[in-house]
């Protein structure tokens, strides 16, 4: 049941012959079929009639009803003929190629329709079938290591399969990594079915193309650790995926291409970097040179991010005011007026930061606040009953909570009626450009302190947050996966909220990053553009990225289709990143998505809701009975970009690496 068949009007030889058939001629086709259940045959009738005869005949007897002195040998041949009803899955036949050369050839399709020549149907083992289930039909978009097949598997028609050998029908089943590239891939089943184990197989024989291809074998690939399985020792693999740069070994520093993250340290892995940011920045050593700015400023942007997704939630209005304000460097930077209200900003957000908890790093025990907070607001202040913030405010230096008290006090202040026809008399002055003292941005800061549980808020970023840091982790990331690494961030600890975040903000840095190469392609020393082999300008690097309980990440009918995971499921492909997503739920999956992906490996599902939308593609309704009645681990359907039909496979099992490397 399921197997593959060959129909030809081609004779078998043993032995080559001189002059063999013309490859030129309709005869010399070979037509893939594949079993799909029984047929009857036209002396079904008589047939029928035989087999109840010899059945009533052995009813009271032990014997079966074909035992040789229950049926005599005349009945036994007529009864042995049987029918079986196969679907067409295209022709094989050789094609003359450019090179003058013969090749196999492959349609998904029959050319013509012959009702007066007889064919015979072969079952193809050995070699033949391995060429069968290897087949891979070339695609236009042809990368340098298309081709070149990784194994994953072998083949297996049925659960209750007889053991027989792996020359004759268990053939090896393998897989080009190239599908992979740049493509959406599904990885659907049941827990316990073998996603995880096909996303080691798949993501380690990946990795293992550098050994042989160090140049063009180097594909970044990013692993969202869920269960911690991928990089931490668990029985199930004798180890864990992360050791897999054993099996390169000293080649390239293997061990270096394997990197780790995660919200917390690990006992085991003592080379895992800690996926923290320092949300107050550095300080700059000339603020009038923007990019300098823009550097010391980089993490600082990067907690805000963060502070702002965890309040995103949150309807109160202070809170909405402070999510809004946008602590991004202004564009226009040559104006004196513009650096100090920045400078401003980012002193009094500082002070949040410290009143919320945070531990300020070495170098920012005090804050700095020379000529930010000039006479005309130090005096409405004293003169408004506020003295000590005064005081402050024009020290110069202040300690991180004699300021937060000081702005509490100016909040108060700017808030009230006075503070109001302060800022309205500060823009009506002579050469004061229209401007008011305190701007949507300092007040957006400012108004967190308004409401009685405002600092508590941002304490909710707090386990982010590093003091010690010196570059954002999401930055790191992205330069390992465009250095060909492979990066797994485990997600097995820390708050659920936390680390849906941090998985975002390592998403969006990776698809604004490739992105940015789309849009402005790579250059070299002499200011060229970088280009490949054969001339064309370099494309972003290929980076594959792998999201397990995929439903909880990818849109669904109703989803929000600006978000980044929506964003890569229905983009990535241009920017080059490769999504293989897994879940058990095939119906939550956007169908736009589910419409364009190219890649397919499914296991067992046992809901009629999920395997009816599988029937939507290809041809998997042929399959949709197993799928629901066997729930044998790593027992898949595989459809790749280059197979031109299904083939049933059983997945290799993932052992980890424990030798071949230092």
């Amino acid at each position: 049941m399921g197997c593959f068949l060959l129909s030809t009007r081609l004779v078998p030889v043993t032995e080559p012959v001189k002059d063999g058939p013309n490859a030129e001629e309709e005869d010399t086709a070979l037509i893939l079929l594949r079993v799909i259940g029984r047929s009857r045959l036209s002396n079904h009738a008589d047939t029928e009639k035989y087999r109840l005869d010899a059945a009533l005949r052995s009813i009271d007897s032990g014997q079966n009803w074909d035992a040789k002195n229950k049926t005599d040998q005349f009945t036994l041949n007529q009864l042995r003929h049987a029918g079986i009803r196969c679907s067409v899955l295209g022709t094989f036949r050789m094609r003359k190629q450019d090179d003058g050369k013969w090749h196999l050839g492959f349609g998904a399709d029959i050319s013509n329709f012959y009702s007066g020549q007889g064919m015979k149907v072969y079952k193809p083992m050995g070699e033949s079938l391995r060429r069968i289930v290897n087949f891979v039909k070339p695609t236009g978009d042809r990368h340098p290591l298309a081709g070149k097949p990784v194994e994953i598997g072998r083949l297996r028609y049925s659960s209750s399969e007889i053991a027989v050998s792996a020359e004759r029908e268990n053939v090896s089943v393998g897989m080009d990594p190239t599908d992979l590239l740049a493509r959406r891939t599904a990885l659907f089943g049941m827990s316990r079915s073998g996603k995880s184990n096909t996303i080691k197989t798949v993501s380690s024989a990946i990795f293992k193309l550098r050994a042989d291809h160090p140049d063009k074998g180097r594909v970044g690939q990013l692993i969202f650790d869920v269960n911690g399985e991928y990089c931490n020792d668990n029985p199930q693999d004798s180890g864990c995926l992360c050791t897999v740069w054993r099996s390169v070994g000293k080649k390239e520093n293997a061990c270096a291409d394997v990197v780790t993250y995660g919200l917390h340290s690990h006992p085991n892995d003592k080379s895992r970097r800690l996926m923290k940011v320092n949300f107050f920045g550095q300080h700059p050593r000339n603020w009038s040179d923007r990019e300098e700015v823009e550097v010391a400023m980089d993490m600082l942007l990067a907690g805000k991010t963060i502070i702002d997704e965890s309040l995103r939630t949150e309807n109160a209005g202070y809170v909405k005011s402070f999510r809004g304000t946008n602590m991004d460097i202004p564009m226009e930077w040559d104006d004196k007026g513009t650096q100090v209200r920045y400078k401003r900003c980012v002193a009094v957000y500082r002070a949040l930061l410290v009143g919320a908890g945070f531990s300020p790093p070495k170098g920012m025990e005090k804050a700095d606040i020379s000529d930010l907070f000039g006479e005309s607001i130090c005096d409405a202040l004293k003169d408004a009953d506020h003295k000590s913030a005064s005081e402050t405010l024009k020290s110069g230096q202040a300690t991180w909570s004699a300021l937060r008290r000081a702005l509490e006090s100016l909040q108060k202040f700017l808030s009230s009626s006075e503070g109001k026809t302060f800022n309205k008399n500060y823009s009506q002055r002579k050469g004061g450009k229209g401007k008011e003292w305190s701007d949507d941005q300092l007040n957006g800061l400012l108004e967190i302190l308004n409401g009685p549980a405002g600092l508590r808020y941002l304490r909710l970023s707090q386990v982010q947050h590093d003091a010690s840091v010196s570059t954002d982790y999401a930055t790191h990331i992205v330069e390992n996966l465009v250095e060909g690494k492979l990066v797994i961030v485990d997600q097995s600890t820390g708050a659920p909220d936390l680390i849906q975040r941090a998985a975002e903000r390592i998403m969006w840095e990776l698809f604004n990053s490739q992105k940015d190469v789309f849009i402005s392609p790579r250059k070299d020393e002499n200011g060229e553009w970088l280009r490949d082999e054969n001339g064309s300008i370099m494309p972003p690097p290929d980076v594959i990225v792998y999201a397990e309980e995929a439903h909880n990440l990818l849109p669904a009918k109703d989803a929000d289709l600006t978000s980044v995971w929506a964003r890569i499921a229905k983009e990535g492909s241009k920017f080059r990143i490769g999504l293989v997503y897994s879940t058990q739920e095939p119906s939550s999956i956007l169908a736009n998505i589910l419409k364009n992906t190219d890649n397919w490996f499914v296991a067992h599902l046992n809901n009629r809701d999920e395997t009816r939308e599988l029937r939507k593609y290809y041809d998997f309704e042929m399959f949709e009975g197993q799928i629901l009645k066997v729930p044998d681990t790593g027992f898949l359907r595989m459809r790749c970009l280059s197979n031109p039909y299904i083939v049933p496979i059983q997945v290799n099992r993932f052992m980890a690496d424990t030798e071949g490397g230092e």
